[in-house]
């Protein structure tokens, strides 16, 4: 017996010391970048080969070999922890709950465009009764089943596709200055516009890059960089501008501990209003010991939220985000894009911007 847990501690210890180093190399192979998703799972499976080596230790006494083992499972576990701890309330909130200000109710809600109880997701989404609504993967049949509900958003914008590519923000405040854009590829679009809130201008991205691990027209799999390359664009042209404030929202597909969405941080200058809340996780609904935060909402740093909150969407396989922003009237947004970013950001960020677009000619998607 203690042999048999022996080599199970050891093969379990391999296999998640392999997956806790693969994410830290810096390329966009999409095995690795998907090992950036389960730290939550992997810190949890660390508890049975503590238990095995445990146990054997019980059974036939201890070892330099078991005890190094037990050292690096807990610095298996401190790692993986140390990912997550930000989004739990062991942590400050980095977004203020302040209710101070005009209120804002934004939701996102990724429809799954093989999802066929519209009915029902129509009913939910008018229960909410956003103020500011993205919705992703919707469809031509998807339009036509929502027709009701869009009548209420007199203000919207962005394409109809099939295979999971429509993206629409719409909107009950005006909107101009609306773009829609391919910053990539040409099969994934986002959605740019001023929302004009009380007089004041509110800059929202709607975005839903290409997911890592997705199979090509070539029939291989994509890597990250696209997706990539998507989000260190926005973060640039934020980096750029004039402070205002500011919105960015959507299905990302990466979580919120990756080292692509902290990049994306650190370049726009912008919050998470997860940090010191919850995981939030959003993706997949179905399957609750793989669920991962892939669906966010980063606000400018003058912006507060006060409710943040997931949203149980009928047959989807992601759960809804609903939030509620505040914005002061006539406060001006502070000076803070790309605060935290370094020289080394930047050059990172100019090489992500051209392996994903000439990952975006060779395999398109």
């Amino acid at each position: 017996m203690a042999t048999i847990l022996s080599w199970l501690g050891i093969v379990l210890t391999g296999a998640l010391l392999f997956l806790t180093l693969l994410p830290i190399l810096k390329t966009g192979n999409w095995v690795a970048r998907i090992c950036d998703f389960p730290r939550v799972q992997i810190l949890a499976l660390s508890i049975l080969p503590i238990a095995c080596i445990a146990l054997v230790i019980g059974l036939d006494g201890s070892s330099p070999l078991r005890f190094a083992m037990l050292g690096l499972l807990a610095g298996i576990a401190v790692w993986q922890f140390s990912h997550i701890v930000r989004y739990t309330r062991f942590w400050p909130c980095e977004v203020t709950k302040d209710k101070h200000g005009k209120s804002l109710t934004v939701m996102i809600v990724n429809l799954d465009y093989e999802n066929n109880q519209k009915d029902r997701v129509s009913e939910t989404l008018t229960t909410h009764d956003a103020d500011l609504l993205l919705i992703i993967e919707i469809d031509e049949q998807w339009e036509h089943g929502l027709a009701e509900l869009l009548d209420d958003y007199p203000h919207r914008e962005g394409v109809v596709r099939g295979e999971g590519l429509g993206i629409v923000l719409a909107s009950k405040f005006p909107m101009r200055d609306i773009e829609v854009r391919h910053l990539v590829s040409e099969e994934r679009a986002s959605v740019h516009a001023v929302i004009e809130v009380d007089g004041e201008d509110v800059r929202v991205s709607a975005l839903h890059p290409t997911p890592p691990g997705l199979k090509s027209d070539q029939g291989d799999r994509h890597d990250s960089r696209k997706r990539d390359a998507e989000l260190v664009l926005v973060a640039k042209e934020i980096q750029e501008s004039e402070p205002q404030h500011r919105v960015v929202m959507g299905d990302l597909n990466d979580v919120a501990w990756s080292h692509t969405t902290r990049l994306f941080r650190r370049l726009s200058g912008l919050r998470d209003p997860r940090i010191g809340r919850s995981l939030l996780n959003t993706y997949h609904a179905q399957r609750p010991l793989f669920r991962y935060p892939l669906d966010h909402i980063f606000v400018s740093d003058e912006i507060a939220v006060s409710r943040l909150e997931r949203v149980r969407v009928p047959g989807s396989d992601h759960f809804g985000v609903l939030a509620t922003i505040h914005i002061t009237i006539g406060e001006r947004p502070n000076d803070t894009n790309g605060e935290r970013a370094s020289s080394n950001d930047d050059e990172e960020a100019r090489e992500i911007v051209s392996e994903g677009k000439r990952e975006a000619s060779e395999h398109g998607g």
